[in-house]
């Protein structure tokens, strides 16, 4: 086997430019390796442990409470026992950081708020616009929470 400098060998032209030349007579040296393709460094960053603030949980479950004390004393209405069993679903994407129940919550919480500001029902408006309050305030800070934990992992 020869080496590569007797198979490319510099030529010089009349015109004293350097060329590169090939000596047939020589064996062709074997083609180089193929580079390994560079490593790609995949993060994971686990969302799961950025959770919603305690003082979160607590108001959630002050409000929890709230829903079942009122469900307790108005259980006539049929609107106590639909927002009781959606603050217990709410209560439970809160305890398991879930963003997305809380969002579709709060929309529904806007809806109630609408109806009950037309019917005049003074209790259900506060009540509403309270825990529509706080669940934005749980879904801001929870999102201000992960984006600053993807800044800190991608960093």
């Amino acid at each position: 086997m020869t080496t590569t400098n007797e198979y490319y060998n510099v030529v010089i032209n009349p015109d004293n430019i350097p060329v590169i030349g090939i000596n047939e007579a020589v064996e062709r040296p074997p083609p180089l390796p193929l580079p390994e393709p560079e490593r790609i460094r995949v993060r994971n960053i686990d969302l799961r442990s950025v959770e919603i603030r305690k003082v979160y949980k607590f108001i959630h479950f002050i409000m929890f409470f709230t829903t079942i004390m009122g469900t307790i004393i108005y259980a006539d209405d049929y609107k106590s026992l639909m927002d009781m069993f959606l603050s217990t679903i709410c209560y439970v994407s809160v305890l398991e950081n879930k963003i997305d129940i809380l969002k579709i919550y709060t929309f529904y919480l806007s809806v109630c708020f609408t109806l009950a500001s037309y019917n005049s029902n003074f209790l259900y408006i506060i009540y509403y616009f309270v825990y529509s309050i706080l669940n934005m305030c749980t879904s801001v800070h929870l999102t201000l929470d992960r984006r600053d934990y993807y800044i800190s992992q991608l960093v």
